[in-house]
């Protein structure tokens, strides 16, 4: 008795997980459209322009070099470099300890959400910012935020495969929380260092996030049909 209320428990959290996770789908995808809408009709061009001098100006009065040093680090956190080397390593990792489920989803995750920030950008083909000098050279189109958009992709992935197999749940918060927190920073340090307007690491953020979620439910309904097959 004790177990069969365990699994109606259980089913039941599954389902309102999914749920939440459809919703974070559709808004994310709502966001994303919004803000593509916005860059597209040049809306959202005055709020860009003024972010991007704003930060110019506090740049020019803090004047601070280790906090460049800062935003350069946290920027290379999610660079290409260092997003083929987590691939690698997490999935080699994983098809070592032949959880092909994990080593899919990482593998898919990731070459779907490269080729996906690509294409959009060319789409878009929205020159960087211009009215402040960046710190860094960058010389591809700016929406949306690759680095925002990648960071979640691999960064919350991560942090699900993680999650999944902590003991606690305070822990599991825990670690999407951090995943989140690094995924803001590496955002943020995007428009700091002048290369991107807000609305592309906002766009970037959103559709990453949408990204990986349809991969984590692609992977979990997988998983469920594999599982009824099986029986």
């Amino acid at each position: 008795m004790n177990k069969l209320l365990f699994k109606l428990k259980h089913a039941g959290f599954t389902e309102l997980k999914i749920l939440l996770v459809l919703i974070l789908v559709v808004a994310g995808s709502w966001i994303f459209i919004q803000l593509a809408g916005s860059v597209n009709k040049g809306s959202s061009d005055n709020f860009d322009r003024l972010a991007i001098e704003l930060i110019g100006k506090s740049n020019t009065i803090i004047n601070q070099q280790w906090l460049n040093m800062v935003m350069e680090d946290l920027t290379a956190l999610g660079s290409g470099t260092v997003i083929l080397l987590l691939t690698i390593a997490v999935s080699g990792y994983y098809l070592f300890h032949k959880d092909y489920k994990a080593f899919w989803l990482i593998l898919i995750a990731v070459a779907g959400g490269i080729i996906l920030s690509f294409t959009l950008k060319e789409i878009f083909a929205r020159e960087r910012p211009s009215q402040i000098i960046s710190l860094i050279s960058v010389d591809s189109y700016s929406f949306p935020s690759g680095h925002s958009m990648m960071s979640a992709v691999i960064y919350l992935s991560l942090a699900a495969l993680i999650a999944r197999i902590q003991p606690t749940r305070r822990i599991k918060i825990y670690v999407l929380s951090l995943a989140l927190v690094l995924t803001f920073l590496i955002g943020i340090s995007r428009i700091y260092l002048g290369v991107h307007y807000p609305t592309d690491v906002l766009a970037g953020w959103s559709i990453g996030l949408v990204w990986a979620l349809l991969c984590w439910l692609a992977a979990y309904f997988a998983n469920r049909i594999k599982g009824v097959n099986n029986e």
